[in-house]
C-alpha cells in the first residue's frame, strides 16, 4: 500500500516496511508543512520537501505533469518512425497474451512481415526513401488489422501482427490481405 506511492513520488527502490515508515514521517511533515504555511500543501509537495530537504535521499528533481508523464510512457513503448509498438513493447504484450490465453482458453495469432529487398532498396534510394516506404506500409497495416489487433514494428523492415481471438485459418487471410495491399 505505501510502496507505490513513496515509488511514484520518489522513484526510490525501497522495502516495504521503509516505505510504511518514511510514508507516516510524510504524513508528519505535511502537518508541520501545513500548520507552517496555514495552508493544506497537498501530500505530494509536503513528500517532495522532505525528501530534499528532510530526509535527502532525492537531491535533483524536475516536475513533471501526470499527464505528461503518461505521455512520454506511452510513446516509450512506440516506434518513433511509424508510430507503431516497438520490439520491447512486443515482448512485455506477448507474454500478457500467452497468460491470457492459459487462462482464460483464448487464442491470438502472430503474423511476421518482413518488406522483400528492402536493403536493396535503400541502398538505391537512400535510407529518407526507405522510411517513406516503411510509413507506407504501416499505413497499409494500419487500414488491414482490427482496432482490436495490434500491430508491431519488430526492427528493421520487419513488423509483427498480433491478432487477438484468430485462428490460423483467420490469420492467413489478414496476411494475404496485407500482402496484396503492400505489393
Amino acid at each position: 500500500k505505501f510502496l507505490p506511492i513513496i515509488k511514484s513520488i520518489t522513484n526510490l527502490e525501497l522495502e516495504q516496511e521503509e516505505s510504511r515508515r518514511l510514508f507516516n514521517e510524510i504524513l508528519d511533515h505535511w502537518e508541520i508543512v501545513n500548520r507552517k504555511t496555514e495552508r493544506d500543501v497537498g501530500i505530494k509537495v509536503a513528500a517532495l520537501d522532505y525528501f530534499m530537504n528532510i530526509n535527502k535521499k532525492v537531491s535533483d528533481v524536475e516536475i513533471i505533469a501526470t499527464n505528461l508523464l503518461s505521455e512520454i510512457k506511452e510513446n516509450a513503448d512506440k516506434d518513433k518512425l511509424t508510430w507503431w509498438y516497438n520490439y520491447a513493447y512486443y515482448k512485455k504484450r506477448l507474454k500478457e497474451e500467452i497468460s491470457i490465453e492459459k487462462r482464460y482458453d483464448k487464442y491470438f495469432s502472430l503474423v511476421v512481415i518482413e518488406i522483400d529487398d528492402f536493403k536493396k532498396y535503400n541502398d538505391s534510394f537512400g535510407h529518407d526513401e526507405g522510411n517513406v516506404v516503411l510509413q507506407k506500409v504501416s499505413k497499409v497495416l494500419a487500414d488491414t488489422v482490427r482496432d482490436s489487433d495490434i500491430v508491431f514494428r519488430f526492427g528493421g523492415e520487419e513488423f509483427v501482427l498480433l491478432l487477438v481471438e484468430t485462428t490460423k485459418k483467420g490469420a492467413c487471410i489478414v496476411a494475404e490481405r496485407a500482402r496484396k495491399k503492400i505489393k
